[in-house]
């Protein structure tokens, strides 16, 4: 990363970037001390912010460009500014006992994984074949790099390799192989790339869960409408569709700018319920943290139509405000 970081440099300098903008997620920010030595003499602020994916970016920051750290740029997203993503991958350590998945009658099965181990997908699938296994790895939409990946609002990869037993995931946690068992509908499996270790994921209770919530939120009356000023999550055109239907079922609706939600902010606003149009990850992840009701886009267009779905479905983002 420290050689990449030194041509950014050189190619700032050639270009006559004076004032930048360094955004690391969590795990990556003990690098500061290391940047900021590379970039000495630039006017240098850095992003104290989380940054889970490169939708996380501030684009309207006073900067001259931004180096963004840890993450593949999100190619239909619109950048405001000139934006280096230097991503940063890591390897699989354990490859895993392939008899779990041939007990469960998986014979052809779609590989996956977040995007710190897209670049282990060719071998997974390498390994998966001499065991006798049929191995696909799908291509995404325009929001997705590369073959194999998914993000947290995003499963697309698997819409052109629908015939798979199952799916197996390359992560280190198991949001995203939750969120493509529900996309897909198929058995999955995430794959700790340490311990090599295959766990199958069971999503009733979690779905159990999401539909208590949308019947209880079936009584609210007044929905804050949440939308991200990131770039990355920003999704007018939806908020403004769900306040319309809010509106025609005789509720109310508005909608609130906000671009970290806490459970603070919420709680001050005259809300019955929020809809969450920015990172749907943050409605599920964070729910037990919030004393009101938040629900992704999804569980909302069926709340304020009135009617539950026997099948529960992800919100998934697909373009932005000034994609293409």
């Amino acid at each position: 990363m420290i050689d990449e970081l030194k041509k950014i440099k050189e190619e700032m300098q050639n270009l006559g970037i004076r004032k930048i903008l360094v955004e690391l997620p969590e795990g990556l920010k003990y690098y500061i001390k290391d940047i900021k030595e590379i970039f000495e003499g630039f006017d240098m602020e850095f992003s104290g912010e989380n940054v889970y994916g490169s939708c996380d970016s501030c684009q309207e920051c006073h900067v001259d460009a931004i180096i963004h750290i840890g993450h593949s740029a999100i190619p239909n997203m619109p950048l405001l500014k000139k934006t280096y993503f230097l991503e940063y991958f890591k390897n699989i350590q354990k490859y895993p006992d392939s008899n779990i998945l041939r007990k469960k009658g998986c014979i052809k099965i779609g590989l996956f994984a977040s995007v710190q181990y897209v670049n282990e997908l060719n071998k997974l699938k390498e390994y998966f074949e001499n065991e006798k296994f049929t191995v696909f790895i799908g291509i995404g939409d325009s929001r997705l790099k590369y073959p194999g990946q998914l993000l947290g609002c995003n499963f697309s990869s698997y819409d052109n390799i629908r015939s798979v037993d199952c799916n197996v995931v390359l992560t280190d946690g198991i949001f995203h192989p939750l969120g493509l068992s529900l996309y897909s509908g198929k058995k999955t499996f995430s794959l700790n790339p340490y311990s090599g270790e295959l766990i199958e994921i069971n999503n009733e209770s979690f779905v159990r869960k999401r539909y208590a919530l949308m019947e209880r939120a079936m009584k609210c009356r007044n929905f804050g409408i949440i939308v991200s000023r990131k770039i990355g999550q920003s999704r007018n055109f939806i908020a403004s569709k769900l306040r319309d239907m809010a509106i025609k079922g005789g509720k109310g609706g508005d909608i609130i700018l906000m671009d970290e939600i806490n459970s603070y902010k919420l709680e001050n606003l005259p809300y019955d319920c929020f809809i969450n149009t920015a990172c749907p990850r943050v409605s599920i992840d964070d729910q037990e943290n919030f004393k009101k009701i938040v629900l992704t886009v999804t569980e909302a267009s069926y709340v304020l139509n009135g009617k539950i779905p026997e099948r529960y479905f992800m919100d998934t983002i697909f373009y932005v405000d000034g994609s293409r």
